[in-house]
């Protein structure tokens, strides 16, 4: 799913939200579900999956025939948009199945995942400006950054050792980085954390996170904006 600018409607911004699904005989991208947004909120995004889900028909007599069936949901990095869709997956499965589930059940039993390229285009532009990262070791900052995608499901001690190195070698992208550690987005995005609320050794870790979802967007929106995203 893409969340795209603004578009000006009148006096009023609308933005457009496009849910796609690849297509395995054409081999192409093709839209499921275009929306005229009104506002970013997890209201406005959990009507656009409302009628996403109503519409997608995904196969299954029971909730485990559906999680087999399910194609996945790779989404943009928004916090709002996460809730939305999670909040519209949670009564789809209730009113279908009769059966209520967390949001870490939906994320542990479904492919839910952040597209990692949005992450890879805010880490280059942070490693670009020279307020956070001396030129010189840009290359290196984005190297051990990158590292943090690929330790594994139970990799729990080897993620957290190459997270707190990052943070005393680069100090100013201590934000930045805790902001990408929030359960609600480590979760799905780094695989080493897809336990997080039950692994007893990321409790630690819920202390420096920020709880507020406003304040810790804005914390984002701040780097995004100086890094030129």
């Amino acid at each position: 799913t893409r969340d795209f600018p603004a578009l000006f409607n009148g006096d009023k911004a609308t933005g457009v939200m496009i849910t796609s699904s690849r297509n395995v005989v054409t081999s192409r991208w093709s839209p499921l579900l275009i929306t005229l947004m009104g506002g970013r909120t997890n209201k406005h995004y959990y009507h656009h999956f409302k009628v996403l889900l109503r519409t997608l028909k995904v196969a299954g007599d029971d909730y485990d025939d559906f999680v087999e069936n399910f194609p996945g949901h790779t989404t943009d990095f928004s916090i709002a948009q996460t809730n939305g869709f999670l909040q519209a997956l949670r009564e789809y499965i209730q009113q279908r199945f009769a059966i209520e589930k967390t949001d870490y059940e939906l994320r542990t039993d479904l492919d839910i995942r952040y597209c990692t390229v949005h992450f890879k285009r805010t880490l280059y532009r942070v490693a670009r400006n020279s307020e956070f990262i001396p030129s010189s070791f840009s290359g290196v900052f984005v190297n051990e950054v990158l590292k943090l995608l690929h330790f594994k499901n139970g990799q729990v001690e080897q993620f957290m050792d190459q997270f707190l190195l990052i943070l005393r070698t680069f100090t100013k992208v201590g934000p930045w980085l805790q902001w990408h550690i929030q359960p609600g987005i480590a979760t799905v995005l780094f695989p080493a954390c897809k336990n997080f609320k039950s692994d007893e050794r990321f409790r630690k870790w819920e202390k420096q996170v920020p709880n507020n979802t406003n304040a810790a967007e804005s914390m984002c929106r701040k780097y995004q904006d100086l890094s030129g995203a």
